[in-house]
């Protein structure tokens, strides 16, 4: 399995524990953690698994260089600071849809 097929299995089981969230409930990674022994920060991420020597080389990357705000395109950021599961769920899905293009 590559990289990229890795990053959206993983990005469709967040969303799918997600979806059976309710909707207005604060969004948690910790929750998720426990739940599903994932999450979305980059200890579970493919492409920050590759142990690479930086993040610009990271087809994700979406800036010459690298910050939060630019993984992803800076959609990394809107999902990670979502407040509830229905705004993280959207977020998640246009972080997805990245990856599906640019990974």
């Amino acid at each position: 399995m590559t990289t990229k097929q890795k990053a959206l299995k993983h990005y469709d089981g967040m969303i799918k524990w997600a979806k059976k969230q309710k909707p207005r409930a604060r969004a948690n990674a910790f929750d998720m953690l426990i739940e599903t022994d994932q999450e979305w920060h980059s200890d579970d991420c493919p492409y920050c698994k590759q142990k690479r020597d930086d993040c610009l080389s990271c087809p994700l990357n979406g800036e010459v260089t690298f910050s939060h705000e630019s993984c992803c395109g800076g959609l990394w950021e809107k999902m990670d600071k979502s407040k509830t599961w229905a705004s993280w769920i959207t977020a998640a899905e246009k972080v997805r849809k990245y990856i599906k293009k640019n990974g």
